[in-house]
């Protein structure tokens, strides 16, 4: 009798014991399988905003990309309507120039002090009595440098500098000059100030000074001209990588994702 209920205590404590294993196996595998799912969730959870973020920089290039095709499309069209402008047309330097050359020579593309010193000599100055005296072109100026004026012993005239593109936000650099004329008449003097008047490239006059001589009129003037660094337009490939930082490449990246971006 005694030794049956010893067997029955022991038979409990093993049970007791079986059940205790099976009860930390399956702690153990359900903990495991909610580490697993956790893990895989942040994991997809992660992939999906990625996706998103691709996704939204490719409609993003799409869009740039679309506006662009638009706008070259306008821009055409303005070109085009441009070329049979008459005001261009009667402002050309010569009747074989296009249209649109007018434009180029208004506000050039490139500094080109050279062109511009032939400009002022064979053009502007280029006037039967006038005498030239001098002639200096500076490299480009500070555009910043406004309302800057000089006394003279006859008059003193500024002008407003050119302000910033707000279309583009390329700003205009100036071109710094002087020259000095001789005449014994005061109309041949008044031609060359009507010239400047008239060129189709902007022209800042800072200061200038006309001496009275017996025999002669000397003008002197310090002036600005402009020109406008040309813009580049161009196709650039963007890496997007999930830890949110970009970095521009020239090739697509097929691992962490890239979207093609156009400039408008």
């Amino acid at each position: 009798m005694a030794k049956d209920k010893k067997d029955a205590t022991i038979r409990k404590r093993q049970l007791i014991a079986k059940a205790n294993r099976t009860m930390f196996v399956t702690v153990a595998v359900a903990a495991a399988i909610v580490g697993i799912a956790s893990v895989l969730g942040t994991f997809l959870v992660r992939e999906m905003l990625f996706n998103a973020k691709v996704i939204g920089a490719q409609d993003k290039s799409i869009s740039n990309l679309k506006s662009s095709i638009t706008n070259t499309q306008e821009l055409e069209t303005k070109l085009k309507s441009l070329q049979t402008n008459s005001s261009l047309l009667s402002s050309r330097a010569n009747n074989e120039d296009n249209a649109l050359r007018v434009i180029l020579d208004a506000l050039p593309a490139s500094e080109n002090t050279a062109a511009l010193g032939a400009s002022l000599s064979d053009r502007l100055l280029n006037v039967p009595g006038i005498e030239i005296d001098s002639i200096t072109v500076n490299t480009a100026a500070a555009s910043t440098n406004t309302g800057e004026t000089t006394s003279s012993a006859v008059a003193t005239e500024t002008s407003p500098e050119l302000t910033t593109d707000q279309a583009t936000g390329a700003t205009p650099q100036s071109i710094e000059f002087s020259f000095s004329v001789t005449s014994s008449s005061p109309n041949n003097i008044l031609n060359v100030i009507q010239n400047m008047e008239k060129s189709i490239r902007t022209i800042n006059i800072k200061t200038f000074r006309i001496e009275q001589n017996k025999d002669s009129m000397t003008l002197s003037v310090t002036a600005q001209a402009y020109y406008l660094s040309q813009a580049n337009i161009e196709l650039k490939t963007e890496a997007i990588k999930s830890d949110d930082t970009k970095s521009t490449t020239t090739s697509s990246d097929a691992a962490s994702g890239s979207t093609t971006t156009g400039g408008e």
